[in-house]
Protein backbone atom coordinates (compact mmCIF):
# COMPACT_ATOMS: atom_id res chain seq x y z
CA UNK A 1 0.00 0.00 0.00
CA UNK A 2 1.46 3.63 -0.92
CA UNK A 3 2.19 6.11 1.84
CA UNK A 4 -0.89 7.81 2.24
CA UNK A 5 -0.82 11.53 1.87
CA UNK A 6 2.48 11.62 0.41
CA UNK A 7 3.43 15.30 -1.26
CA UNK A 8 -0.06 16.92 -0.06
CA UNK A 9 0.28 19.92 1.74
CA UNK A 10 -1.83 22.30 4.70
CA UNK A 11 -3.17 25.53 3.25
CA UNK A 12 -2.90 28.79 4.58
CA UNK A 13 -5.53 30.23 6.52
CA UNK A 14 -7.98 29.72 9.21
CA UNK A 15 -8.01 25.60 7.59
CA UNK A 16 -4.33 25.11 8.04
CA UNK A 17 -4.67 26.26 11.54
CA UNK A 18 -7.48 24.35 12.14
CA UNK A 19 -5.37 21.63 10.58
CA UNK A 20 -2.39 22.33 12.70
CA UNK A 21 -4.31 22.35 15.91
CA UNK A 22 -5.29 18.56 15.13
CA UNK A 23 -2.12 17.57 14.36
CA UNK A 24 -0.66 18.85 17.66
CA UNK A 25 -3.14 17.23 19.71
CA UNK A 26 -2.16 13.47 19.39
CA UNK A 27 1.50 14.52 19.58
CA UNK A 28 1.62 13.74 23.39
CA UNK A 29 0.08 10.43 22.57
CA UNK A 30 2.62 9.74 20.77
CA UNK A 31 5.42 11.01 23.01
CA UNK A 32 4.41 8.33 25.80
CA UNK A 33 5.06 5.47 22.73
CA UNK A 34 8.87 6.44 21.89
CA UNK A 35 12.31 6.60 24.17
CA UNK A 36 12.43 10.69 25.11
CA UNK A 37 16.01 9.67 25.23
CA UNK A 38 16.50 8.96 21.40
CA UNK A 39 14.09 12.08 20.55
CA UNK A 40 16.44 14.59 22.06
CA UNK A 41 19.45 12.77 20.03
CA UNK A 42 17.71 13.13 17.24
CA UNK A 43 16.37 17.02 17.98
CA UNK A 44 20.45 17.58 18.78
CA UNK A 45 21.22 15.72 15.43
CA UNK A 46 19.14 17.87 13.15
CA UNK A 47 20.20 21.49 15.45
CA UNK A 48 23.95 20.01 14.58
CA UNK A 49 23.29 19.28 10.99
CA UNK A 50 21.37 22.49 9.97
CA UNK A 51 23.96 24.91 11.87
CA UNK A 52 27.05 22.89 9.51
CA UNK A 53 24.98 24.04 6.79
CA UNK A 54 24.51 26.99 7.23
CA UNK A 55 28.40 27.62 8.34
CA UNK A 56 29.56 25.93 5.29
CA UNK A 57 27.63 28.40 2.87
CA UNK A 58 28.46 31.15 4.64
CA UNK A 59 32.10 30.23 5.06
CA UNK A 60 31.81 30.71 0.91
CA UNK A 61 31.62 34.40 1.33
CA UNK A 62 35.47 35.06 2.28
CA UNK A 63 36.64 32.24 -0.66
CA UNK A 64 34.41 34.33 -3.10
CA UNK A 65 36.21 37.15 -2.14
CA UNK A 66 39.90 35.89 -2.00
CA UNK A 67 38.75 33.74 -5.49
CA UNK A 68 38.02 37.37 -7.14
CA UNK A 69 40.59 39.89 -5.98
CA UNK A 70 43.35 38.04 -3.68
CA UNK A 71 42.54 39.69 -0.31
CA UNK A 72 39.07 40.00 1.38
CA UNK A 73 37.75 43.72 1.24
CA UNK A 74 35.36 45.36 3.81
CA UNK A 75 32.05 45.51 4.85
CA UNK A 76 30.50 42.04 5.49
CA UNK A 77 32.79 40.21 4.23
CA UNK A 78 35.79 41.62 6.50
CA UNK A 79 33.67 40.50 9.44
CA UNK A 80 33.08 36.56 8.55
CA UNK A 81 36.26 36.86 7.72
CA UNK A 82 37.80 37.74 10.99
CA UNK A 83 35.43 35.30 12.51
CA UNK A 84 36.89 32.42 10.46
CA UNK A 85 40.39 33.76 11.10
CA UNK A 86 39.23 33.85 15.32
CA UNK A 87 38.85 30.17 15.13
CA UNK A 88 42.12 29.26 13.83
CA UNK A 89 41.40 28.72 10.04
CA UNK A 90 44.04 30.87 7.71
CA UNK A 91 41.91 33.47 4.86
CA UNK A 92 43.69 31.15 2.05
CA UNK A 93 42.09 28.78 -0.73
CA UNK A 94 43.57 25.73 0.89
CA UNK A 95 42.69 26.11 4.19
CA UNK A 96 39.12 27.41 3.61
CA UNK A 97 38.16 24.65 1.41
CA UNK A 98 39.29 22.29 3.41
CA UNK A 99 37.01 23.79 6.35
CA UNK A 100 34.28 23.80 4.04
CA UNK A 101 34.90 20.07 3.13
CA UNK A 102 34.80 19.21 6.90
CA UNK A 103 31.81 21.25 7.55
CA UNK A 104 30.29 18.91 4.76
CA UNK A 105 31.39 15.81 6.01
CA UNK A 106 30.23 16.48 9.56
CA UNK A 107 26.90 17.49 8.17
CA UNK A 108 26.76 13.86 6.32
CA UNK A 109 27.81 12.20 9.43
CA UNK A 110 25.01 13.98 11.61
CA UNK A 111 22.19 13.40 9.08
CA UNK A 112 23.20 9.84 8.63
CA UNK A 113 23.16 9.45 12.73
CA UNK A 114 20.07 11.64 12.39
CA UNK A 115 18.80 9.39 9.94
CA UNK A 116 19.10 5.90 11.62
CA UNK A 117 17.92 7.04 14.90
CA UNK A 118 14.88 8.60 13.63
CA UNK A 119 14.36 4.83 12.13
CA UNK A 120 15.25 3.13 14.67
CA UNK A 121 12.15 5.90 16.52
CA UNK A 122 9.49 4.82 13.72
CA UNK A 123 9.81 1.05 14.41
CA UNK A 124 9.85 1.58 17.69
CA UNK A 125 6.73 3.56 18.01
CA UNK A 126 5.12 0.86 15.17
CA UNK A 127 5.89 -2.10 16.90
CA UNK A 128 5.45 -0.41 20.14
CA UNK A 129 1.56 0.73 19.29
CA UNK A 130 0.45 -2.74 17.59
CA UNK A 131 1.60 -4.49 20.56
CA UNK A 132 -0.21 -1.93 22.68
CA UNK A 133 -3.53 -2.31 20.79
CA UNK A 134 -3.05 -6.44 20.68
CA UNK A 135 -2.71 -6.38 24.41
CA UNK A 136 -5.81 -3.93 24.93
CA UNK A 137 -8.07 -5.84 23.03
CA UNK A 138 -6.57 -9.35 24.46
CA UNK A 139 -7.38 -7.70 27.96
CA UNK A 140 -10.43 -5.94 27.22
CA UNK A 141 -14.02 -7.22 28.53
CA UNK A 142 -15.44 -9.72 26.12
CA UNK A 143 -18.64 -8.32 25.11
CA UNK A 144 -16.57 -5.19 24.14
CA UNK A 145 -14.33 -6.75 21.68
CA UNK A 146 -16.82 -8.96 20.20
CA UNK A 147 -18.76 -5.49 19.15
CA UNK A 148 -15.66 -4.39 17.04
CA UNK A 149 -15.35 -5.64 13.30
CA UNK A 150 -12.25 -7.29 12.70
CA UNK A 151 -11.89 -6.37 9.59
CA UNK A 152 -11.28 -2.54 11.00
CA UNK A 153 -9.35 -3.81 14.21
CA UNK A 154 -6.98 -5.39 11.47
CA UNK A 155 -6.70 -2.61 9.21
CA UNK A 156 -5.45 -0.27 12.14
CA UNK A 157 -3.14 -2.98 13.37
CA UNK A 158 -1.46 -3.45 10.10
CA UNK A 159 -2.47 -0.41 7.72
CA UNK A 160 -3.35 2.27 10.24
CA UNK A 161 -0.66 1.89 12.42
CA UNK A 162 2.17 1.77 9.61
CA UNK A 163 0.76 4.98 8.31
CA UNK A 164 1.17 7.03 11.41
CA UNK A 165 5.02 5.22 11.67
CA UNK A 166 5.13 7.16 8.53
CA UNK A 167 3.63 9.92 9.90
CA UNK A 168 6.11 9.64 12.95
CA UNK A 169 8.64 9.75 10.33
CA UNK A 170 7.40 13.09 8.30
CA UNK A 171 7.08 14.73 11.67
CA UNK A 172 11.05 14.20 11.80
CA UNK A 173 11.23 15.82 8.75
CA UNK A 174 9.21 18.85 9.42
CA UNK A 175 11.28 19.79 12.56
CA UNK A 176 14.63 18.94 10.62
CA UNK A 177 13.38 21.42 7.64
CA UNK A 178 12.20 24.24 10.47
CA UNK A 179 15.43 24.07 12.09
CA UNK A 180 17.40 23.60 8.90
CA UNK A 181 15.21 26.85 7.22
CA UNK A 182 15.69 28.74 10.50
CA UNK A 183 19.39 28.47 10.33
CA UNK A 184 19.44 29.38 6.64
CA UNK A 185 17.36 32.15 7.55
CA UNK A 186 19.72 33.25 10.26
CA UNK A 187 22.60 33.08 7.63
CA UNK A 188 20.85 35.51 5.48
CA UNK A 189 20.27 37.91 7.68
CA UNK A 190 23.98 37.97 8.66
CA UNK A 191 24.80 38.31 4.72
CA UNK A 192 22.40 41.09 3.99
CA UNK A 193 18.88 42.11 6.02
CA UNK A 194 17.94 43.86 3.09
CA UNK A 195 17.97 41.16 -0.12
CA UNK A 196 17.51 38.22 2.68
CA UNK A 197 13.87 40.26 3.89
CA UNK A 198 13.04 41.01 -0.09
CA UNK A 199 13.79 37.35 -1.02
CA UNK A 200 11.29 36.29 2.06
CA UNK A 201 8.61 38.76 1.27
CA UNK A 202 8.59 37.22 -2.54
CA UNK A 203 8.76 33.41 -1.57
CA UNK A 204 5.82 34.12 0.61
CA UNK A 205 3.58 35.59 -2.24
CA UNK A 206 4.74 32.33 -4.24
CA UNK A 207 4.24 30.12 -1.24
CA UNK A 208 0.47 31.67 -1.11
CA UNK A 209 -0.47 30.76 -4.72
CA UNK A 210 1.54 27.40 -3.61
CA UNK A 211 -0.93 26.25 -1.09
CA UNK A 212 -3.90 26.53 -2.77
CA UNK A 213 -2.96 23.74 -4.89
CA UNK A 214 -1.50 21.98 -1.81
CA UNK A 215 -5.44 22.05 -0.35
CA UNK A 216 -6.65 20.36 -3.53
CA UNK A 217 -4.15 17.87 -3.18
CA UNK A 218 -4.29 17.40 0.64
CA UNK A 219 -8.25 16.49 -0.20
CA UNK A 220 -6.89 13.92 -2.81
CA UNK A 221 -5.09 12.46 0.12
CA UNK A 222 -8.15 12.11 1.79
CA UNK A 223 -10.30 10.22 -0.68
CA UNK A 224 -6.81 8.26 -1.96
CA UNK A 225 -7.29 6.96 1.57
CA UNK A 226 -10.46 5.86 1.90
CA UNK A 227 -10.21 4.12 -1.72
CA UNK A 228 -7.75 2.15 -0.07
CA UNK A 229 -9.52 0.99 2.93
CA UNK A 230 -12.86 0.33 0.79
CA UNK A 231 -10.46 -1.83 -1.33
CA UNK A 232 -8.85 -3.45 1.73
CA UNK A 233 -12.30 -3.98 3.54
CA UNK A 234 -13.40 -5.65 0.09
CA UNK A 235 -10.52 -7.99 -0.66
CA UNK A 236 -10.88 -9.15 3.52
CA UNK A 237 -14.68 -9.97 2.64
CA UNK A 238 -14.09 -11.18 -0.52
CA UNK A 239 -11.23 -13.86 0.46
CA UNK A 240 -13.30 -14.70 3.77
CA UNK A 241 -16.15 -15.80 1.58
CA UNK A 242 -14.51 -18.10 -1.14
CA UNK A 243 -16.82 -20.80 -0.16
CA UNK A 244 -19.91 -18.88 -0.11
CA UNK A 245 -18.66 -16.89 -3.03
CA UNK A 246 -18.10 -20.52 -5.26
CA UNK A 247 -21.45 -21.84 -3.90
CA UNK A 248 -23.42 -18.96 -5.77
CA UNK A 249 -20.92 -18.77 -8.61
CA UNK A 250 -20.53 -15.56 -7.63
CA UNK A 251 -16.26 -15.47 -8.97
CA UNK A 252 -16.86 -13.09 -11.99
CA UNK A 253 -19.29 -10.37 -9.70
CA UNK A 254 -17.00 -10.84 -6.92
CA UNK A 255 -13.79 -10.14 -9.23
CA UNK A 256 -15.39 -7.11 -10.97
CA UNK A 257 -16.29 -5.83 -8.04
CA UNK A 258 -12.88 -5.76 -6.45
CA UNK A 259 -11.06 -4.34 -9.98
CA UNK A 260 -13.74 -1.48 -10.20
CA UNK A 261 -12.34 -0.35 -6.14
CA UNK A 262 -8.46 -0.94 -7.70
CA UNK A 263 -9.42 1.20 -10.63
CA UNK A 264 -10.63 3.66 -8.56
CA UNK A 265 -7.85 4.22 -6.41
CA UNK A 266 -5.46 4.48 -9.68
CA UNK A 267 -7.00 7.11 -10.85
CA UNK A 268 -7.55 8.84 -7.46
CA UNK A 269 -3.91 8.19 -7.21
CA UNK A 270 -3.27 9.80 -10.95
CA UNK A 271 -5.18 12.82 -9.79
CA UNK A 272 -3.40 12.97 -7.15
CA UNK A 273 -0.04 12.59 -8.39
CA UNK A 274 -1.14 15.47 -10.84
CA UNK A 275 -2.46 18.03 -8.59
CA UNK A 276 1.12 17.52 -6.31
CA UNK A 277 3.36 17.51 -9.63
CA UNK A 278 1.50 20.71 -10.36
CA UNK A 279 2.05 21.93 -6.72
CA UNK A 280 5.63 21.05 -6.88
CA UNK A 281 6.39 23.54 -10.20
CA UNK A 282 5.01 26.50 -9.38
CA UNK A 283 6.78 26.52 -6.05
CA UNK A 284 10.12 25.46 -8.04
CA UNK A 285 9.20 28.11 -11.20
CA UNK A 286 8.01 31.25 -8.84
CA UNK A 287 11.03 31.00 -6.25
CA UNK A 288 13.34 30.93 -9.49
CA UNK A 289 11.55 34.33 -10.76
CA UNK A 290 11.87 35.79 -7.36
CA UNK A 291 15.33 35.22 -7.08
CA UNK A 292 15.98 36.46 -10.59
CA UNK A 293 14.29 39.64 -10.08
CA UNK A 294 16.35 40.14 -6.45
CA UNK A 295 19.38 39.16 -7.92
CA UNK A 296 19.15 41.43 -10.67
CA UNK A 297 18.31 44.55 -8.35
CA UNK A 298 20.93 43.59 -6.41
CA UNK A 299 23.40 43.66 -8.80
CA UNK A 300 22.18 46.96 -10.46
CA UNK A 301 22.97 48.18 -6.86
CA UNK A 302 26.14 47.45 -6.42
CA UNK A 303 25.87 44.35 -4.16
CA UNK A 304 29.32 42.30 -4.26
CA UNK A 305 28.95 38.78 -6.11
CA UNK A 306 30.83 37.83 -2.92
CA UNK A 307 27.88 38.02 -0.78
CA UNK A 308 25.09 37.73 -3.61
CA UNK A 309 26.32 34.31 -4.61
CA UNK A 310 26.00 32.64 -1.02
CA UNK A 311 23.22 34.52 -0.47
CA UNK A 312 21.52 32.71 -3.95
CA UNK A 313 23.14 29.36 -2.31
CA UNK A 314 21.08 30.07 0.70
CA UNK A 315 17.77 30.69 -1.23
CA UNK A 316 18.29 27.76 -3.74
CA UNK A 317 18.91 25.48 -0.54
CA UNK A 318 15.39 27.22 1.25
CA UNK A 319 13.23 26.44 -1.69
CA UNK A 320 13.27 22.89 -1.68
CA UNK A 321 13.00 22.48 2.52
CA UNK A 322 9.75 24.77 1.93
CA UNK A 323 8.16 21.84 -0.32
CA UNK A 324 9.66 19.39 2.18
CA UNK A 325 8.03 21.13 5.81
CA UNK A 326 4.34 21.20 3.39
CA UNK A 327 4.75 17.80 2.77
CA UNK A 328 6.22 16.44 5.57
CA UNK A 329 3.55 18.04 7.48
CA UNK A 330 0.74 17.11 5.23
CA UNK A 331 2.19 13.48 6.07
CA UNK A 332 1.65 13.75 9.72
CA UNK A 333 -1.44 15.91 9.22
CA UNK A 334 -2.97 12.53 7.37
CA UNK A 335 -1.70 10.41 9.95
CA UNK A 336 -3.28 12.18 12.91
CA UNK A 337 -6.86 10.11 12.36
CA UNK A 338 -4.99 7.23 12.49
CA UNK A 339 -3.02 8.39 16.02
CA UNK A 340 -6.63 9.26 17.03
CA UNK A 341 -8.27 6.24 16.26
CA UNK A 342 -5.62 4.27 18.34
CA UNK A 343 -6.09 6.38 21.21
CA UNK A 344 -9.34 6.00 21.08
CA UNK A 345 -9.34 2.39 20.50
CA UNK A 346 -6.87 1.81 23.73
CA UNK A 347 -8.72 4.30 25.56
CA UNK A 348 -12.32 2.03 25.33
CA UNK A 349 -10.28 -1.15 25.68
CA UNK A 350 -8.64 -0.11 28.85
CA UNK A 351 -11.68 1.03 30.54
CA UNK A 352 -13.41 -2.51 30.02
CA UNK A 353 -10.08 -4.29 30.57
CA UNK A 354 -10.08 -7.23 33.15
CA UNK A 355 -7.42 -6.89 35.82
CA UNK A 356 -4.35 -9.65 36.03
CA UNK A 357 -3.09 -8.82 39.31
CA UNK A 358 -2.45 -12.43 40.54
CA UNK A 359 -5.73 -12.74 41.92
CA UNK A 360 -6.31 -16.53 43.06
CA UNK A 361 -9.60 -18.11 42.96
CA UNK A 362 -10.03 -21.48 44.72
CA UNK A 363 -11.69 -24.29 42.83
CA UNK A 364 -15.38 -24.56 43.74
CA UNK A 365 -16.48 -27.64 45.76
CA UNK A 366 -19.94 -27.81 45.78
CA UNK A 367 -21.72 -25.07 43.10
CA UNK A 368 -21.57 -22.61 40.19
CA UNK A 369 -24.15 -20.17 39.75
CA UNK A 370 -25.46 -17.16 38.03
CA UNK A 371 -28.34 -15.23 40.42
CA UNK A 372 -29.91 -12.11 38.73
CA UNK A 373 -27.81 -12.11 35.51
CA UNK A 374 -28.76 -9.14 32.97
CA UNK A 375 -26.89 -8.71 29.73
CA UNK A 376 -27.37 -6.35 27.20
CA UNK A 377 -25.38 -5.87 23.84
CA UNK A 378 -25.11 -2.55 22.56
CA UNK A 379 -27.50 -1.83 19.99
CA UNK A 380 -30.37 -4.42 20.85
CA UNK A 381 -33.47 -3.36 22.97
CA UNK A 382 -34.32 -6.73 24.36
CA UNK A 383 -31.56 -8.30 26.90
CA UNK A 384 -29.64 -11.05 25.92
CA UNK A 385 -29.99 -12.63 28.89
CA UNK A 386 -32.43 -11.50 31.81
CA UNK A 387 -32.97 -11.85 35.34
CA UNK A 388 -31.18 -15.54 35.03
CA UNK A 389 -31.00 -17.61 38.46
CA UNK A 390 -28.88 -21.04 37.64
CA UNK A 391 -27.13 -23.22 40.40
CA UNK A 392 -24.79 -25.92 38.50
CA UNK A 393 -23.31 -28.49 41.31
CA UNK A 394 -19.95 -29.13 40.86
CA UNK A 395 -20.02 -32.46 39.80
CA UNK A 396 -22.95 -31.88 37.49
CA UNK A 397 -23.71 -31.59 33.89
CA UNK A 398 -26.49 -29.75 32.31
CA UNK A 399 -27.86 -29.21 29.21
CA UNK A 400 -28.90 -25.84 27.79
CA UNK A 401 -31.58 -25.77 25.09
CA UNK A 402 -33.52 -23.35 23.22
CA UNK A 403 -33.96 -21.48 20.04
CA UNK A 404 -31.21 -19.62 18.09
CA UNK A 405 -30.74 -15.94 20.02
CA UNK A 406 -32.56 -17.63 23.40
CA UNK A 407 -29.62 -16.68 25.32
CA UNK A 408 -27.78 -20.00 25.43
CA UNK A 409 -23.91 -18.62 24.73
CA UNK A 410 -24.70 -15.88 26.78
CA UNK A 411 -25.33 -17.70 29.72
CA UNK A 412 -22.68 -19.98 29.35
CA UNK A 413 -20.13 -17.34 29.00
CA UNK A 414 -21.81 -15.89 32.28
CA UNK A 415 -21.07 -19.12 33.90
CA UNK A 416 -17.67 -19.19 32.56
CA UNK A 417 -16.36 -15.85 33.24
CA UNK A 418 -16.25 -14.84 29.98
CA UNK A 419 -18.68 -11.79 30.02
CA UNK A 420 -19.49 -9.30 32.69
CA UNK A 421 -23.12 -8.98 33.96
CA UNK A 422 -24.93 -5.32 33.83
CA UNK A 423 -26.53 -6.48 36.92
CA UNK A 424 -26.38 -9.68 38.90
CA UNK A 425 -23.47 -11.64 39.93
CA UNK A 426 -21.39 -15.09 39.38
CA UNK A 427 -21.29 -17.20 42.48
CA UNK A 428 -18.70 -20.24 43.27
CA UNK A 429 -19.82 -21.61 46.33
CA UNK A 430 -22.38 -19.10 46.99
CA UNK A 431 -19.03 -16.34 46.84
CA UNK A 432 -19.76 -13.58 44.43
CA UNK A 433 -16.81 -13.40 42.05
CA UNK A 434 -15.63 -10.14 41.34
CA UNK A 435 -14.73 -7.66 38.18
CA UNK A 436 -10.76 -8.50 39.08
CA UNK A 437 -11.85 -12.51 40.38
CA UNK A 438 -13.20 -13.35 36.53
CA UNK A 439 -9.92 -13.60 34.95
CA UNK A 440 -8.43 -16.40 37.32
CA UNK A 441 -11.69 -18.06 37.80
CA UNK A 442 -11.50 -18.39 33.89
CA UNK A 443 -8.10 -20.66 34.34
CA UNK A 444 -10.62 -23.34 35.73
CA UNK A 445 -12.66 -23.18 33.21
CA UNK A 446 -12.76 -24.80 29.39
CA UNK A 447 -14.47 -24.47 26.34
CA UNK A 448 -15.47 -26.37 22.95
CA UNK A 449 -16.42 -24.36 20.47
CA UNK A 450 -18.46 -25.39 17.45
CA UNK A 451 -15.59 -24.85 15.16
CA UNK A 452 -12.44 -26.20 16.78
CA UNK A 453 -9.86 -24.13 16.36
CA UNK A 454 -6.62 -25.55 15.84
CA UNK A 455 -2.89 -23.51 15.00
CA UNK A 456 -0.71 -24.86 12.17
CA UNK A 457 1.38 -26.76 14.65
CA UNK A 458 1.80 -30.50 15.80
CA UNK A 459 -0.73 -32.17 17.66
CA UNK A 460 1.24 -31.95 20.34
CA UNK A 461 1.85 -28.25 20.21
CA UNK A 462 -1.69 -27.73 19.55
CA UNK A 463 -2.26 -29.68 22.62
CA UNK A 464 0.28 -27.74 25.08
CA UNK A 465 -1.07 -24.08 24.07
CA UNK A 466 -3.26 -25.31 26.46
CA UNK A 467 -0.94 -26.48 29.16
CA UNK A 468 2.97 -25.22 27.82
CA UNK A 469 4.61 -27.61 30.55
CA UNK A 470 2.68 -30.52 30.26
CA UNK A 471 4.98 -33.75 29.50
CA UNK A 472 3.50 -36.36 27.22
CA UNK A 473 2.30 -38.84 29.64
CA UNK A 474 -0.35 -35.98 30.47
CA UNK A 475 -0.98 -35.15 27.19
CA UNK A 476 -1.25 -38.79 26.40
CA UNK A 477 -4.09 -39.20 29.16
CA UNK A 478 -6.09 -36.02 27.90
CA UNK A 479 -5.97 -37.95 24.24
CA UNK A 480 -7.54 -40.74 25.82
CA UNK A 481 -10.17 -39.28 27.85
CA UNK A 482 -11.39 -37.05 24.81
CA UNK A 483 -11.41 -40.63 22.82
CA UNK A 484 -8.88 -39.45 20.38
CA UNK A 485 -6.42 -42.62 20.62
CA UNK A 486 -5.85 -41.93 16.62
CA UNK A 487 -3.68 -39.75 17.36
CA UNK A 488 -1.11 -41.99 19.15
CA UNK A 489 -1.67 -44.61 16.10
CA UNK A 490 -1.01 -41.94 13.37
CA UNK A 491 2.68 -42.54 11.69
CA UNK A 492 4.11 -39.12 13.61
CA UNK A 493 2.28 -39.73 16.79
CA UNK A 494 1.92 -36.39 18.78
CA UNK A 495 4.06 -34.87 15.66
CA UNK A 496 1.88 -35.15 13.24
CA UNK A 497 1.06 -31.58 11.75
CA UNK A 498 -2.36 -30.76 11.61
CA UNK A 499 -2.41 -28.37 8.58
CA UNK A 500 -3.95 -24.71 8.55
CA UNK A 501 -6.94 -24.38 10.58
CA UNK A 502 -6.70 -28.21 11.42
CA UNK A 503 -7.31 -29.06 7.86
CA UNK A 504 -5.46 -32.14 7.34
CA UNK A 505 -7.76 -33.86 10.20
CA UNK A 506 -11.50 -34.73 9.69
CA UNK A 507 -14.09 -32.91 11.79
CA UNK A 508 -14.24 -35.73 14.19
CA UNK A 509 -10.63 -35.61 14.76
CA UNK A 510 -10.64 -31.63 14.94
CA UNK A 511 -13.37 -32.41 17.88
CA UNK A 512 -11.57 -34.76 19.75
CA UNK A 513 -8.40 -33.25 19.89
CA UNK A 514 -9.72 -29.41 21.34
CA UNK A 515 -11.36 -31.70 23.66
CA UNK A 516 -8.26 -33.26 24.91
CA UNK A 517 -6.93 -29.85 24.94
CA UNK A 518 -9.59 -28.51 27.22
CA UNK A 519 -9.63 -31.78 29.50
CA UNK A 520 -5.33 -30.58 29.49
CA UNK A 521 -6.34 -28.27 32.06
CA UNK A 522 -8.58 -30.34 34.37
CA UNK A 523 -11.08 -27.61 34.18
CA UNK A 524 -13.31 -27.45 36.81
CA UNK A 525 -16.17 -26.33 34.38
CA UNK A 526 -16.42 -27.60 31.13
CA UNK A 527 -18.34 -26.00 28.70
CA UNK A 528 -18.85 -27.75 25.55
CA UNK A 529 -20.80 -24.82 22.50
CA UNK A 530 -22.34 -26.70 19.85
CA UNK A 531 -19.42 -29.16 19.75
CA UNK A 532 -20.94 -31.76 18.02
CA UNK A 533 -23.58 -30.24 15.85
CA UNK A 534 -21.42 -30.39 12.33
CA UNK A 535 -20.22 -34.00 13.22
CA UNK A 536 -21.01 -37.10 12.06
CA UNK A 537 -23.26 -39.87 14.04
CA UNK A 538 -19.94 -41.97 14.55
CA UNK A 539 -17.76 -39.41 15.80
CA UNK A 540 -20.94 -37.16 17.90
CA UNK A 541 -21.36 -40.79 19.55
CA UNK A 542 -17.62 -41.00 20.64
CA UNK A 543 -17.07 -37.63 21.66
CA UNK A 544 -20.69 -38.66 23.75
CA UNK A 545 -18.55 -41.55 25.50
CA UNK A 546 -15.67 -39.62 26.48
CA UNK A 547 -18.20 -37.03 28.27
CA UNK A 548 -20.11 -39.52 30.25
CA UNK A 549 -16.90 -40.82 31.51
CA UNK A 550 -16.22 -37.18 33.04
CA UNK A 551 -19.79 -36.91 34.37
CA UNK A 552 -18.40 -37.20 38.40
CA UNK A 553 -15.24 -35.19 38.37
CA UNK A 554 -16.07 -31.86 36.82
CA UNK A 555 -19.20 -29.49 36.17
CA UNK A 556 -20.00 -29.93 32.27
CA UNK A 557 -22.23 -27.18 30.65
CA UNK A 558 -23.46 -28.79 26.95
CA UNK A 559 -25.28 -25.96 24.72
CA UNK A 560 -27.74 -27.77 22.15
CA UNK A 561 -30.85 -29.43 21.80
CA UNK A 562 -30.00 -32.41 20.06
CA UNK A 563 -27.75 -35.59 19.37
CA UNK A 564 -26.42 -38.28 21.98
CA UNK A 565 -24.73 -35.63 23.60
CA UNK A 566 -27.40 -34.26 25.87
CA UNK A 567 -28.58 -37.92 26.29
CA UNK A 568 -28.41 -38.48 30.21
CA UNK A 569 -27.60 -35.06 31.40
CA UNK A 570 -28.44 -34.29 34.87
CA UNK A 571 -31.26 -31.44 34.05
CA UNK A 572 -32.02 -29.37 30.75
CA UNK A 573 -32.47 -25.95 31.33
CA UNK A 574 -34.70 -24.34 28.35
CA UNK A 575 -34.26 -20.64 27.28
CA UNK A 576 -36.46 -17.96 25.30
CA UNK A 577 -36.04 -14.66 24.54
CA UNK A 578 -33.23 -14.27 27.49
CA UNK A 579 -35.12 -15.91 29.89
CA UNK A 580 -35.00 -19.48 31.48
CA UNK A 581 -38.28 -20.54 31.04
CA UNK A 582 -37.89 -23.99 32.37
CA UNK A 583 -35.52 -26.71 34.19
CA UNK A 584 -36.08 -30.18 34.20
CA UNK A 585 -34.34 -33.56 34.58
CA UNK A 586 -32.48 -35.26 32.30
CA UNK A 587 -33.62 -38.17 32.82
CA UNK A 588 -37.56 -37.29 31.45
CA UNK A 589 -36.50 -36.21 28.09
CA UNK A 590 -34.16 -39.56 28.14
CA UNK A 591 -37.55 -41.32 29.20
Amino acid sequence: MSEPGAGSGPGAGPEAGAGAARGLGPLAFVWRLVPHGSVVLVFAAIVAASLTEGLGIVMLVPLLAIMAEGAAPGGIVAHVSDAIAAVGIPLRIGPLLLAFVALVALRAALKYAQGMQAARLELTLVDGLRDRIYRALLNADLRFASSLRLADNSSLILDHVNMLGFGFRSLVQTMSALVAFGALGLAALLLSPLLALGIGGGGLVVLAFYARLRRRARMMGKELNLAHQAVHARLGEGLGALRLIKSFGQEEASARALTRGFRSVRETQIAFQRMAGLGQAMLHIGAAGVLALVAGIALSRGVEAAVLIPLVALFARAVPLLDTLQTSWANWSHAVPAAQEAQQLIARADATAEPDDGTVVARPLHTIAVRGATVRHEGRDAAALHDADLAIRSDETIALIGASGAGKTTLADMLGGLTRPDAGALLLDGKAVGHAERRAWRRHVAYVHQEAVLFNASVRDSLRWAEPDADDAHLERALRMAAAEFVLDLPMGMDTPVGDAGRQLSGGERQRIALARALLRDPALLILDEATSALDAGSEAAIARAIRQLRTSRAIVIIGHRGSLIKNVDRIVELAEGRIVDIRSGREDAA
